[in-house]
């Protein structure tokens, strides 16, 4: 059927070899990384300018979000650490009412689903505490309210440790949390 000279036969085989030597070079390690590598705790600060909010993804990719800062930011900031299409975070924690705490978390409720909000039950009459409350509502995500003490396995090997309650928080500097 095909006439090849040993010449192009040998010319044909080296090029199959060197093919093949290319592929395991380039592509097998991209295959094989995506299942063995190691996954490590995420911890990402995130830049909402005046306020705090703190992005965490644990090894079993549950996300955390803790506060959102003053405004709508948080989205961005979000957005360079987040998939464009994950459109879900696991746990938005809220440690006290004030603006620049959870005014950009009205926002992150509006945006992505979220399964569980942890908030204080400290009451503020302010108006981005009343939107954060009627948003948090609408959400229909479990509400908790942890206590000194209590822990939470969020994912198959993360411990979320609440060493103070959230509402002391606001008078006292100390660990809020501990994820193991």
């Amino acid at each position: 059927m095909f006439n090849l000279s040993v010449t192009k036969m040998r010319f044909l085989v080296l090029v199959c070899l060197l093919g093949s030597i290319f592929t395991c070079i380039f592509f097998l390690p991209a295959y094989t990384r995506s299942s063995n590598t190691p996954a490590y705790l995420k911890v990402h600060f995130l830049d909402v300018g005046q306020g705090d909010a703190i992005f965490i993804e644990t090894p079993d990719k549950v996300q955390v979000l803790i506060d959102g800062g003053p405004d709508g930011a948080v989205l961005r900031e979000l957005g360079e650490v987040m998939s464009a299409f994950d459109k879900n975070i696991d746990i938005v924690l809220a440690t006290h009412n004030d603006k620049d705490h959870i005014g950009g978390l009205i926002d992150v409720l509006a945006r992505y689903q979220v399964a569980a909000v942890f908030k204080t039950n400290n009451q503020h009459d302010t108006g981005v505490a009343d939107k954060f409350v009627r948003q948090v509502e609408m959400e229909k995500s479990l509400v908790l309210e942890p206590k000194a003490g209590e822990r939470y396995l969020i994912g198959a090997s993360t411990l979320l440790l609440f060493f103070l309650q959230l509402e002391m928080l606001e008078t006292t500097k100390a660990t809020l949390l501990h994820l193991w």
